[in-house]
């Protein structure tokens, strides 16, 4: 079994492994044989990565939608089980074709090349294998260098549009830069050309999923995308982190109608943005997250009055000043029920705050570094405790990725500050929870 680089995909079978199904003490027995149903669940729990296929708009994890605006999606968890989906083809004959759908039904381009290869395996050749396989496939996954511009300009583009043309079953695209390091900020767009545009407005009747990374810009035009949009009636989660960015388009243009758009999520709210609440048609929409909120959020009440009422779940990041615009957010959706706020540091939540039907509060700090300062986080125990959330059953502490272990490094060096938001907690009978929603014992 050959594996292209770059892409976590079969290029060729090779001969089957049946001494895998033999006992393992050597006696020769073949293993009890098991029905093709039980041998799919478990090749489903061994790969399972939650929200894996991003469809999971109502899931039991009320921050999960979210948590994107950290970049958190687990990007190393689907690279890591498609590892192990690529051994579990490779063990037997009768594995690699209970085993390929499952392989297939997440596919990840890896850069230029891995795109590359992924064209060869699905479109370059006209034969049924090949068919078959794109039928498999439900989330397209591509994955950018981000703002090394030189690097985007060189992308074969063409190679995409041929690629999602090919997927007639199609629900979920993401495109994303790579999430090892941080990535070198660059002034120009590279912006996509319109055959990829197209080619998405062409998949639109089966895709519910559309996301693109703010490191990469989506559009040339505000009317194109506004254009490829309206092809995609069924999408009920719309992630845009980047603006287009050349608006021309006019200030008056057709509405958008999406019946069963759910969540959005902006990289900022401004002209530049490619929605327009005031005009558009959004009438399933219950979730709003806005990376870079205008300050202050109450000029945006107006073109958000025809939405306003029907959210119950916001995000906001920290707006330019580095605060949160809480007050103003629990003023404009009066029917919120979750709340998450990310701040530059933790000394920049206010106190006093009334917030008389969150049920779920998610608190967020935007510095990247954990601070030597510790007096923050005594500011923010304070300004917690002065807070009026009568219906408040959780706050949850999120974590950019490269500073997840902040709280375990301050149960260590401040354990009395720490035992402090413990106390808080029991108090007031709301369960305290670190980024993965465990319990902060």
């Amino acid at each position: 079994m050959g594996w292209h680089r770059g892409l976590l995909v079969p290029r060729k079978a090779g001969r089957s492994r049946q001494r895998v199904l033999t006992d393992p003490e050597g006696s020769g027995q073949a293993r009890p044989h098991l029905p093709p149903e039980l041998w799919l669940h478990v090749f489903d729990l061994a790969t399972d990565v939650p929200g894996a296929l991003g469809l999971e708009t109502h899931s039991h994890d009320p921050f999960q939608l979210s948590q994107s605006i950290s970049g958190r999606e687990p990007q190393s968890l689907l690279l890591a089980s498609m590892s192990t989906k690529r051994a579990l083809v490779r063990v037997c004959r009768q594995w690699r074709v209970l085993a390929t759908p499952v392989l297939y039904r997440v596919v990840i381009a890896n850069h230029k090349w891995g795109l590359r290869a992924l064209r060869r395996t699905l479109v370059g050749g006209d034969n049924e294998r090949a068919t078959l396989l794109r039928a498999c496939v439900v989330r397209f996954y591509c994955i950018f260098d981000g703002h090394r511009a030189p690097t985007d300009y060189l992308y074969p583009y063409e190679y995409l549009a041929e690629i999602i043309r090919a997927l007639p079953n199609l629900v979920n695209f993401t495109v994303r830069t790579q999430e090892e390091e941080f990535l070198p900020w660059y002034a120009g767009d590279t912006t996509v050309p319109a055959c990829v545009l197209e080619a998405l407005a062409e998949r639109g009747a089966s895709l519910r999923v559309l996301e693109w990374d703010r490191d990469v810009s989506l559009c040339a035009r505000f009317d194109e995308l506004r254009g490829m949009l309206s092809h995609m009636r069924e999408l009920r989660v719309l992630k845009i982190w980047k603006s287009c960015p050349r608006y021309t388009g006019s200030r008056d243009p057709t509405p958008l109608v999406l019946p069963k758009l759910e969540v959005i999520s902006l990289d900022d709210f401004s002209e530049h943005s490619p929605l327009r609440f005031a005009v558009d048609r959004f009438e399933s929409l219950r979730e709003l997250c806005f990376r870079a909120p205008p300050l202050p959020l109450g000029r945006s009440l107006v073109s958000l009055a025809s939405v306003a009422p029907q959210i119950t779940r916001l995000t906001l990041g920290s707006a330019p000043d580095g605060t949160c615009p809480v007050h103003d957010a629990v003023r404009i959706f009066p029917n919120l029920r979750q709340l998450v706020a990310w701040y530059h540091d933790w000394h920049l939540f206010p106190p006093g705050l009334q917030l008389a039907n969150i049920e779920y509060l998610g608190l967020g700090r935007e510095l990247a570094r954990i601070r030597p300062v510790l007096h923050v986080y005594d500011r923010l125990l304070d300004n917690l405790a002065s807070m009026q959330a009568r219906r408040l059953a959780v706050v949850r502490f999120e974590a950019h990725r490269f500073r997840a272990d902040e709280w375990e490094n301050l149960r260590v060096r401040r354990p009395e500050v720490f035992a402090g938001f413990q106390a808080l907690a029991r108090s007031r009978r709301f369960r305290l929870e670190n980024w993965r929603g465990e319990i902060m014992l």
